[in-house]
């Protein structure tokens, strides 16, 4: 089994990329479709002991063996890693401290399958789309539950579909998110308006304020007596029509002062990928003006997206990402350290979007 700093591919110096591809991918950056499932006869991980735990983890470990010999590189990780695969779940992270050692996580090579083992179910397949591709993930999600289910079968009933840790989660056991980005409306003020009909959520993580970003949350819930299908169909709908009122607002955005907007979108890609030291607000900031340019065709080319980089360059992953790279040593006093962090910040972005200029 790989270790997980050995398998983040597709990446420029170990940090995640995805491409800028999939169906209205100029506002929807990627989708995410979970499915949570639990073995029979099995408590679930809140009820279960230490020992049901480590049953769980041996099932899995074996069944994950077979899928890896059949050509895919699966990499593992724990709950007391850095956090790389907690990322892309896009939720804050918890779990009981008896469970820390009984909890895993793995990841194929490219990073569009993620399977959670022993958190609020015993198994949370995750795949991963980018654009608005729902039916793409489900797709890498149900690729390897269907090896588990017909490995070891799965908790449900006629009436109540997959049984979890969740009544409101019963049927298809299902979970739909897609990241959008919305600045348009955000600039018109119109998200609180938004938020009356779509549950968005400034997307955030561990305290830090993410709205220079101008990215949101919408996530979705599979109910009893839908399939699938008619779920993500619905929540595909939905996706659709923010994502038309996006571009909606970000054509009045630029009917204002066509020739300003356009001189601002160029100074701020040009700044993007020729800074040197570069905060974490301006950063994100930038990129959001760089990334609404680039979908209206004002700047010719967006090649690469940030995906799960971006959840990355705070300061915490940046001190992380300096202390490998100096091999342990840990660096330099508090008066230097943001200076430092800044510049290896503008370092990664320079190797996405300039190769490394």
């Amino acid at each position: 089994m790989n270790k997980i700093s050995d398998i983040r591919l597709p990446s420029v110096d170990g940090w995640s990329i995805l491409p800028v591809s999939g169906e209205d991918h100029d506002v929807v950056v990627l989708s995410q479709v979970v499915l949570y499932r639990n073995f029979r006869k099995l408590p679930f991980p809140s009820s279960q002991n230490s020992v049901q735990a480590r049953e769980i983890l041996s099932s899995v470990e074996l069944i994950i063996q077979s899928i890896s010999s059949q050509g895919y590189a699966i990499a593992q990780a724990s709950p007391r890693d850095d956090g790389t695969v907690q990322g892309m779940f896009l939720e804050r992270y918890y779990c009981a401290d008896f469970l820390k050692d009984h909890q895993h996580w793995y990841i194929d090579a490219g990073q569009n399958r993620v399977l959670r083992v022993n958190h609020l179910d015993h198994l949370e397949f995750l795949g991963i789309g980018t654009g608005l591709d729902l039916a793409g993930a489900l797709e890498y999600a149900r690729s390897w539950e269907q090896v588990m289910e017909v490995s070891q079968g799965f908790a449900a009933s006629v009436e109540m579909g997959y049984l979890t840790s969740r009544v409101a989660l019963a049927g298809p056991g299902m979970e739909a998110r897609v990241i959008l980005h919305l600045p348009g409306l955000f600039r018109e003020d119109a998200i609180p308006t938004m938020v009356q009909n779509y549950p968005l959520e400034p997307l955030a993580r561990d305290g830090l304020d993410y709205s220079p970003s101008h990215l949101f949350l919408l996530r979705g819930f599979g109910c009893l007596g839908q399939t699938e299908h008619d779920f993500l169909d619905l929540f595909t709908e939905g996706v659709s029509e923010i994502a038309h009122l996006e571009r909606q607002a970000r054509e009045r955005l630029r009917d204002t002062d066509p020739l300003e907007f356009d001189d601002q979108s160029w100074r701020g890609w040009g700044n993007l990928v020729h800074h040197r030291l570069m905060g974490w607000n301006e950063a994100l900031t930038l990129w959001s003006r760089s990334r609404m340019a680039w979908g209206m065709e004002v700047l010719p080319d967006f090649p690469r997206e940030f995906g799960g980089l971006i959840f990355r360059l705070g300061e915490n992953h940046l001190s992380q990402w300096l202390l490998e790279q100096n091999d342990g040593e840990k660096g330099s006093p508090k008066t230097e350290k943001m200076t430092i962090l800044d510049e290896a910040r503008s370092e990664i972005i320079r190797q996405i979007y300039a190769g490394g200029m």
